[in-house]
Order: C-alpha cells, then structure tokens, then sequence
C-alpha cells in the first residue's frame, strides 16, 4: 500500500521533527475528543462533500469492494460481524449537512445493519454483474446510508459480499481494513482490539493544527509547494474531445499487460537504482506522457495514505492525500535516469505530503476547475499489492475489486504484479475525453517503454506513438 513507504524508524523520526516544530499550540498526538453527536470534517472531507453537491445523483465518490464467500457461511454471524464494525467506527453512520447556522457539519447517527440477501442467478458472472449495479447506485451523505452491504447467493457454498461506502467516509485502505475487520469479527470480536480515537478526532485534531500554524506566506511547507509548482503547467496528453462544459464523470477502464520478463527486468532495474516499484512505475508512465504531450516539464498526481501516524492505521476514514509529483525530463536522459529523477521527485512529494492538496489549491491560487476537476494534476498513478485468498476453517474468502463507471482524473493508471510475474495497468479514464482506441494507445506506450526501459534508451528514442 503507498502509506507503508515509511519504515518504524523513519516514522518514528518524522514523528518527532514534527513535534519538534513547534509552530503549532495543537496537540503533537491525536487524542480523543469528548464523544458527542456533532463532529467536524477533515479538509479533504470538505472538499468530497462540495464536489458531491455538483454531482448529487452519481457515484463518482464511491468506493466499491467485495469479498467472495466459498464454503458454509453463517449468514447470522455475519450480520453480527457488520454491527460490530458499525459500532467500532462512527464514521460509517456519519451524515454530513449544513446546520441552520451554515456550519457544515458530520452527525452521528445509532448503530443500524441492514445487509439485505439476493439470490443472484445461477453463476458468479451474475453476480458479479449485479454487484457493479449495487456499486453504482449513488449513496447521499447528506442522508445517508454512506455505508452499504448487500449479500448475493450464487449457491448454498458461494456467496458475493457486495461493500459500498462513499470517499467521504473511506478510501482505499478503508476498505482493506473494514474487510479485514469483517472477517475477524465473523470469527470472533473479542480478537478486534480496541480503536485509540475516531476518524472525527484525527479531523479535529488536523483543523486545530492548521488554525494555529503560520499564515500562508510564513508557513515553510506552503513556501517549499510554491517554489516546486512555480510555472508547472497541467499535462496536455492529446484527448479527442475538449473538457465539456457540463461533465458528468462517465468513466471506464480498461488494461494492458507488460509481460513477466519484462515486468522482472524492469523492477530488476528499479532494485539496483534504490528505487521502488512504485517510482518503476511512475516512471514508465512520466516517459510515455512526455513523449505523448510533448513536453518535458511533467506534473502527476500520486496518492500518499496519510497513516504515517500508529493511532490512524486501524481506522475507516479519508486520509489519502492528492500529492503533486513534478519531474524535468529536459535533456533527453536516459532511462534510468529517467528512474533517478522520478524516483527524487517521489521522495520529495512524500516528505511534504503532510499538507492537504485542498489546502495547496486554496493558498497556492491553483486556480480551481470546473466540474469538480482535479487544479493542476489531470493524470494519476498508482502501485498496488495483489491480493490472496484467506481461509477461515472451511471458508475461503478471496477479495475482488469493482468499479464504478466513473472518472475523478482525467486518466489515472494504477500498476499491479499478478500471480504469474506479469505486470497489469489498469486505466481509469473519462470517457467524455477519451475514446477506447485512444486510451489503449497510451496503454500500449507504457508498455513498450516499460519493456525497453532495462536498455537504457534516450527519452527521444523510447517507442512510443502519438495519438492523433
């Protein structure tokens, strides 16, 4: 995951230089607040709940998971496995509204289940099919649910857990810890340890530490973000239609293959420059935007998971950060310098990940977009860890990923190893931007320099074809 990039002791010392800051009366560790109905919001859950209010009716801010059930499930157990998981996190029965006074604001509502079961036809194509439908069914976190199960049968010994929660309350990690959760409750909650604080003190917590850190022109965090994006430009990958006056969000994916032996050379490649998959990743795809969009001055997104902190790890919440990586690809270098330049760039990003991007738009002028559109950064990359079924006595449970047919950036690439060695983009793109044929052009870019990138080929020299 891309918030496990801190080893103990680098956290450890992080911790205490920003301790040692001492720009800020907040507290240094986050601590639980009196317990109360009323909660605030962090910075990024302000800025989902805005972007929600454009587009109340889609399912652009979901996040969908689900779990295949092999074996003789108790679906009683499970149920009461989902209770105590709503009881651990206040987040999940959390509404958010704007109050009579126009304070926006999060109300935590009782413990509540509803885990409805469906017959879901006779295979797991069936099933799968009306799990992206249940996906992308818009939940309203002004109302609520903004968590959501559903349990489809396929057969007495299969059943597809379908789970669905709105940004505003999760992310990525999110999932992976109510999933886990769920599974260990199943067995037993006794084994679930108790959680230190809420999401709404780590919210409370990050309002406090900005309401007394240094004005925007003082602030040494700010001042490092206005010297990195000075002049950066968004990425201007060809597209075959203009940014639409009304966007909707439409998305869907699709995939590419680079192939085991090249997938090994290349992170091969990545071991012996110090560098990590991920930066491996973030610099086939920086090479295929440059030679794409002709330019050598790249800016992309990466997410960062905000966890570095013991007490935020165990818990549901938003804590992803949208983090800038700006990389000079003047020069025409090499691959592997290239990989060294990338590889910089990512660890400069994530050592000032601290500010959240909604903060950087807002005291940086970035200029907001309209529709909802991400201020400078229109293209994302991520790594992600493949996953493994788990057994529970005679139960075998295997994750499975859903999407919904939506885009939050304009394309967005997200790189995975898979069982057999290969490598896997999967590409996340606006379909009000991008035709198929185009996408799977720019699919087929990184491939090809990620297959000639252990040859050390100049940028200029990498075989990548322009979209027309």
């Amino acid at each position: 995951m891309t918030s496990n990039w801190l080893s103990a002791d680098r956290r450890a010392l992080l911790e205490r230089l920003l301790d040692a800051q001492g720009t800020t009366a907040a507290p240094a560790r986050i601590l639980p607040r009196t317990p109360g109905p009323v909660v605030p919001l962090s910075f990024v859950q302000q800025r989902i709940w805005f972007l929600h209010r454009l587009m109340p009716d889609s399912p652009r801010y979901q996040i969908g998971g689900g779990l295949w059930l092999r074996g003789p499930l108790d679906v009683g157990a499970l149920r009461r496995a989902l209770e105590v998981v709503l009881d651990r996190h206040q987040v999940l029965r959390t509404t958010y509204r704007v109050d009579r006074e126009g304070e926006l604001a999060g109300h935590v509502g009782p413990v509540v289940s509803d885990m409805p079961l469906i017959e879901a036809g006779p295979g797991a194509r069936e099933a799968l099919d009306t799990a992206r439908r249940l996906i992308g069914t818009p939940l309203d976190p002004t109302t609520g649910p903004v968590f959501r199960t559903t349990l489809l049968r396929v057969d007495e010994d299969l059943h597809l857990l379908v789970v669905v929660m709105h940004h505003i309350v999760s992310d990525g990690w999110s999932l992976d810890v109510l999933l886990r959760e769920l599974t260990t409750a199943y067995t037993d909650p006794r084994l679930l340890p108790a959680l230190a604080v809420q999401y709404s003190d780590y919210a409370a917590w990050q309002r406090e530490r900005a309401a007394s850190a240094p004005e925007a022109g003082a602030d040494p965090e700010l001042a490092h973000w206005r010297r990195r994006l000075d002049g950066a430009e968004p990425l201007r990958v060809p597209t075959d239609r203009p940014w639409p006056s009304r966007p909707t969000s439409a998305g869907s994916t699709l995939t590419e293959t680079v192939p085991a032996g090249a997938a090994a050379a290349l992170l091969d490649l990545a071991r012996r420059r110090r560098a990590s998959p991920f930066a491996a990743a973030m610099a086939v795809s920086m090479a295929a935007f440059a030679r794409l969009a002709d330019q050598t001055d790249v800016v992309v997104a990466m997410m960062v998971g905000g966890r570095e902190r013991d007490e935020l790890a165990p818990l549901v919440g938003c804590f992803m950060n949208t983090v800038p990586v700006r990389v000079d690809l003047s020069g025409d270098p090499v691959f592997s310098e290239v990989l060294d330049r990338v590889n910089e760039a990512v660890g400069i990003a994530r050592a000032h990940a601290d500010v959240p991007f909604e903060r950087l738009v807002e005291a940086l002028r970035l200029g907001r977009e309209s529709g909802g559109r991400t201020p400078l950064v229109h293209h994302l990359v991520q790594w992600e860890e493949p996953t493994v079924p788990v057994r529970l006595g005679d139960l075998e449970i295997e994750p499975v990923p859903l999407f919904t047919d939506t885009a939050k950036f304009d394309l967005s690439a997200c790189f995975i190893t898979t069982a057999g060695g290969a490598m896997t983009c999967r590409a996340e793109y606006s379909t009000e931007l991008f035709d198929p044929g185009t996408v799977g052009r720019v699919l087929g870019a990184m491939r090809r320099v990620a297959e000639v990138a252990p040859e050390d080929r100049p940028l200029s020299a990498l075989p990548v074809e322009r979209n027309r």
